[in-house]
């Protein structure tokens, strides 16, 4: 996840993971960073490993992100 990261760093992404625990559990969330460099907005909470990996690869890859979201 750390390679991720600066992957998406060095590349000027306005994505970044964010991981962090609470208690026993760990959640990692996907996010978007202002000019500033603080939190704009999370697009994916609480995502599994495996949905991290895939997340990741689209943005890598220059596909964006396509997420569902109840209104």
């Amino acid at each position: 996840m750390d390679e991720a990261h600066k992957e998406l760093e060095e590349n000027d992404s306005p994505f970044r993971i964010c991981i962090y625990q609470e208690g026993d559990d760990i959640f990692i969330d996907i996010v978007t960073i202002d000019n500033l460099g603080k939190t704009d907005q999370v697009f994916k909470h609480d995502i599994s490993h495996a949905q991290f990996e895939n997340l990741v690869n689209h943005i890598k890859t220059g596909r964006g992100l396509i997420l569902d979201a109840d209104v």
